[in-house]
């Protein structure tokens, strides 16, 4: 799974049948069709030291320094550098269907369409915004964090220096929107 991007867990493994890679700064990761993972590059934290057992993975995710896996089972899996506490899931750790790692952040989307978010939440990356319902895909970047709704609608909060967080003006649903109400560029 591609951050953002949502694939029937089946799907991906039974029809699809290929490896797809995910490079994200200097280690790529790759899952392939019996649901194994493949690391290698930079090691220094620890991202490329697989978990153990190394099977029954849907889909991964590689942020800066750490590795995230999803299991069959709806949990999540992370190595890696856990300084900002990105490789901490919180609990319980069950449910999850999509995974998304930002540069110290990671995402777990639910199966009742709410986000869990965890890591460094320094620009507000991890505060998901109320109602935290509804999601079908996540994101992450940087230091912001991105979240597709039922609705088509998206919502996006964080670090928003250069309007990253500023969707559209019909879906302006940010963390802080008496700031961007201020912002000249949305008149």
């Amino acid at each position: 799974m591609r951050s953002g991007v949502k694939y029937e867990k089946y799907y991906f493994i039974k029809v699809v049948l290929v490896c797809f890679f995910l490079s994200v700064f200097v280690f790529p990761i790759q899952i392939c069709a019996a649901g194994e993972i493949v690391a290698w590059g930079s090691n220094d934290f620890g991202q490329c030291d697989l978990p153990s057992p190394n099977t029954g993975f849907t889909a991964i995710a590689a942020g800066y320094r750490v590795s995230l896996g999803l299991k069959t089972d709806g949990s999540i899996m992370v190595w890696g550098d856990n300084y900002f506490g990105q490789c901490t899931v919180p609990e319980p750790n069950t449910g999850f269907t999509a995974i998304a790692a930002g540069y110290s952040h990671s995402l777990g989307l639910k199966t009742d369409g709410s986000i869990e978010a965890w890591g460094d939440n320094y620009k507000g990356q991890c505060a998901v915004p109320s109602p935290n319902t509804g999601f079908t895909a996540i994101a992450a970047s940087w230091l912001h964090s991105l979240g597709l709704k039922q609705d088509g609608s998206i919502v996006a909060w964080g670090f928003n220096y250069s309007g990253q967080c500023i969707v559209c003006r019909s879906q302006i649903q940010v963390l802080r929107p008496s700031r961007l109400a201020q912002d000249t560029r949305l008149a």
